[in-house]
């Protein structure tokens, strides 16, 4: 590499010429100075093993979302939810909770715009995460700003589903059925470790509902925009390649 040459002899010049390779290096070669924030510690399934399956059972959080006539679904208060209410319990409860997963779904239905936060733990431990989610300000605060319609949560006192494949879908083989979970656990602690990176050492400025859904409306976008541009290479071909790169039937036109 030939040496920075300064013109003139100036330390002026001299000073603009490092701080020019420093944006290069910062900008033009993979941000190689650019820190990331540590990983979050969530649960990663060994809470399984902890004790018998027939005490451990799926629950359901639902968080319905106000959808206007006429109007796209506000997609980006599912990451608001996840960042700011299940995120914090898959920290605290990470040694109880054995698997868990996210659903985001919207349709002119009854359910209509839900976020769904599901996990697989003991009746005890349900109780907790369920009290705990329920008594969060942040509830009260998103259905006062209009923003969150309901939620609907399990009750801890009901009958159990224990079978580990009991929320997948009924049409699958009971192999997959009972395989998927692990699967869609680890999508979903991707998606909400990308919102993580994403963020950094970003923060709302306004802690108002309205401002907390402005800032993740940005997020929201930032992280559809890797989707698009990288999904294909990371999430598509290498799932792909975990199966060997075997033939895969498509049955009906999707929209991936």
């Amino acid at each position: 590499m030939k040496p920075i040459r300064c013109l003139g002899g100036s330390s002026h010049r001299l000073s603009a010429a490092f701080a020019l390779l420093a944006m290069v290096l910062l900008n033009g070669c993979g941000a190689l100075f650019v820190s990331s924030p540590p990983p979050l510690d969530l649960p990663t399934g060994a809470a399984q093993q902890e004790q018998p399956a027939e005490n451990q059972a799926w629950w359901h959080a639902r968080f319905r979302f106000f959808w206007p006539e006429g109007e796209d679904p506000r997609w980006h208060l599912d990451l608001l939810v996840a960042d700011r209410l299940v995120k914090p319990v898959l920290i605290e409860h990470r040694d109880e909770i054995a698997l868990w997963r996210v659903h985001r779904r919207a349709g002119r239905d009854g359910a209509g715009h839900q976020f769904s936060f599901l996990f697989y733990t003991n009746r005890e431990a349900a109780r907790r995460i369920l009290t705990g989610l329920r008594q969060a300000p942040l509830i009260g605060e998103l259905k006062n700003a209009g923003l969150l319609e309901s939620i609907v949560f399990d009750d801890p006192d009901a009958r159990m589903e224990t079978d580990i494949g009991a929320t997948s879908d009924a049409h699958w083989s009971m192999a997959l059925q009972n395989a998927w979970p692990y699967y869609i656990m680890g999508v979903s602690a991707m998606w909400i470790e990308l919102i993580h990176q994403v963020a950094g050492d970003d923060s709302p400025s306004d802690a108002s509902p309205e401002g907390l859904a402005a800032y993740y409306r940005k997020l929201d976008q930032r992280v559809d925009r890797i989707w698009e541009e990288e999904a294909q290479h990371a999430l598509l071909h290498h799932l792909n390649a975990v199966f060997g790169y075997r033939p895969l039937m498509i049955q009906k036109r999707m929209r991936f």
